[in-house]
C-alpha cells in the first residue's frame, strides 16, 4: 500500500506533480488508483478510474485509515 498526504502546494504545483509522477512510476504494483482531495469548505473530492464502484472507493479509503493506525514510529 502506498499513501501520500500533503498540503496543497502554494503557489507552484511542482511538489504535487512530483508526487503524481512518483505514483505513476509505481502503477505496475497497483490494482486500483484513488485520488482524494480535501475541500476548503469541508468534504472530499475523489478521482478514480471510470467504472470504479463506490464500494471499492470506500474500501480503499478505509484501508488507508487502517494502515495509518497500524504504522509504528519507525515506519
Amino acid at each position: 500500500m502506498s499513501l501520500v498526504a500533503m498540503p496543497k502546494p502554494q503557489p507552484e504545483i511542482a511538489e504535487l506533480q512530483k508526487a503524481l509522477d512518483d505514483a505513476t512510476k509505481r502503477l505496475e504494483e497497483c490494482d486500483c488508483v484513488l485520488v482524494l482531495m480535501q475541500k476548503k469548505d469541508n468534504g472530499l473530492l475523489y478521482f478514480a478510474p471510470e467504472g470504479t464502484q463506490v464500494a471499492t472507493i470506500g474500501w480503499m479509503a478505509q484501508s488507508f485509515v487502517h494502515y495509518l493506525h497500524t504504522l509504528k514510529p519507525e515506519d
